[in-house]
């Protein structure tokens, strides 16, 4: 769904109260009691930003069929009890349940006050902020604490009614059994749901303008700094593909850049990694620095991505990244849920590429690829934070 920053506690909490009990399982004794008689089955939920776009995930895990003594039919069970606790939630008068609603506020808030208190997430959402102001990825994915407090049982059951009348619906099965009758299941459901065809909005791409630098003090020891460089590549171009290898050549390992000289070579920083948002046409470099070194750690970071620019990559570099990348895609099919997540950020593309494809692209991408991306990207915000003068 489109990332409507007035909304995002309130959507955020949906899938907090949906995986909590069901008007069939009223107390979450009874659900975890059906999750147990599923040979352990696991209900979890995931809220994130993919660009300008909310995705909201609810996903229930078993013990394949095939791996049960009795045959019995996992996929088809499973299926069952995810519909239960997305479509009938335990509510009346449209209304959620209030003294449930109270504590799963409280949890909802615990969250945002996390990310608060682990000041590298926290100096990045600030940098986002400041990168992308007046865009709806400045926001953070649960929102603020105001939003949560002002959650109540009337307006947290309109957002989940909005979230399934008007959301754009990803439905991902892997099993070794038949899923065409578990797709025939949630297409039931849903059919009785008036539901609008609702596209996802392209996120907003733009090219760095002017130089935007902002710092904060906090009672930290250790200060922290991010870089946001941005670029106008989007990220259904071929161009996204070379992209992601500028960065991880930048910062992604320990055979980066900005890992071998910034935080080897140069000892200034307990840590420096360069992450690209491809949904944003963006790459963010966060460092843990002593303040009385950001000057320096800031010149040898624009110094890296200055050479990148102009071709200074070695072929050692661009194997290590190539490797590390094709590792990491490998591992996706270890887990499940982690296969889940790639298809559905996947699912926002053009075309969509397993994690074999995406690793042949990326192995067929050239230096001179490569640099072109990494002039693609300009300078765009710096943030700082610092610690307290007197602390």
């Amino acid at each position: 769904m489109d990332l409507c920053p007035q909304s995002l506690s309130k959507n955020a909490i949906v899938p907090f109260l949906l995986t909590r009990n069901s008007k069939k399982y009223p107390t979450f004794k009874e659900l975890s009691k059906k999750l147990a008689d599923l040979y352990g089955a696991s209900l979890y939920f995931n809220v994130e930003k993919y660009g300008d776009t909310l995705a909201i995930q609810i996903s229930l895990s078993s013990i394949d069929q095939k791996f049960t003594f009795d045959n019995a039919d996992t996929l088809d069970m499973v299926a069952d009890l995810l519909c239960e606790v997305i479509f009938n939630p335990l509510a009346a008068d449209e209304k959620f349940d209030e003294n449930l609603l109270e504590n799963e506020k409280r949890l909802l808030i615990e969250r945002i006050e996390s990310e608060i208190n682990e000041k590298r997430s926290y100096a990045l959402n600030k940098s986002f902020e400041v990168m992308c102001k007046d865009e709806p990825f400045a926001a953070f994915k649960y929102g603020t604490i105001e939003q949560a407090q002002a959650i109540t049982p009337a307006n947290a059951y309109a957002a989940w009614k909005n979230i399934l009348e008007k959301s754009r619906v990803e439905i991902a099965v892997s099993s070794s059994g038949s899923v065409d009758k578990i797709l025939t299941k949630f297409k039931t459901a849903f059919s009785e749901i008036n539901r609008a065809n609702r596209a996802i909005a392209n996120p907003i791409i733009k090219s760095a303008t002017e130089l935007k630098t902002e710092s904060e003090e906090m009672d930290i020891a250790q200060a922290k700094l991010v870089l946001g460089l941005r670029s106008n590549i989007n990220f259904n171009s071929d161009e996204t593909i070379a992209a992601v290898l500028f960065a991880d050549i930048f910062g992604g390992g320990a055979y980066s850049k900005l890992f071998k000289n910034v935080r080897e070579k140069l000892s200034l920083c307990y840590y420096c990694t360069a992450r690209y948002i491809r949904f944003k046409g963006i790459t963010t470099v966060d460092c843990g620095v002593d303040a009385n070194n950001i000057e320096l750690a800031k010149k040898a970071i624009i110094k890296d991505f200055e050479a990148m620019k102009a071709g200074d990559i070695s072929q050692e570099e661009i194997n290590a990244a190539k490797a590390g990348l094709t590792n990491r895609l490998a591992g996706l099919y270890d887990k499940a849920n982690a296969l889940e997540s790639w298809y559905l950020g996947q699912s926002l593309d053009d075309t969509i590429f397993s994690p074999d494809e995406f690793s042949a692209k990326l192995n067929a991408v050239t230096t001179k690829q490569i640099a072109a991306a990494a002039n693609k990207f300009a300078l765009d915000t710096i943030f700082t934070l610092l610690p307290k003068e007197d602390a």
